[in-house]
């Protein structure tokens, strides 16, 4: 849903903390992923991982799912 929302806004990059594949598959709509959506659209989004958050990122999912 992100990903389309994206595209419809006009968003051209999204930089992101942790990948899908390390969340809970119950977070998102489909299991597909993220390159796949992006493949059907005219137009690029680029998706940039930022690894260096990813450690701090994941504390705070796993303290929220703890709640």
């Amino acid at each position: 849903m992100c990903i389309s929302t994206a595209f419809w806004a006009g968003i051209e990059r999204i930089c992101f903390a942790i990948k899908k594949d390390q969340l809970n598959p119950n977070y998102f709509e489909t299991t597909e992923s993220n390159e796949g959506w992006i493949k059907r659209f005219s137009k690029k989004i680029e998706l940039i991982h930022i690894k260096e958050l990813e450690k701090e990122a994941l504390a705070v999912v796993k303290a929220w799912e703890k709640r």
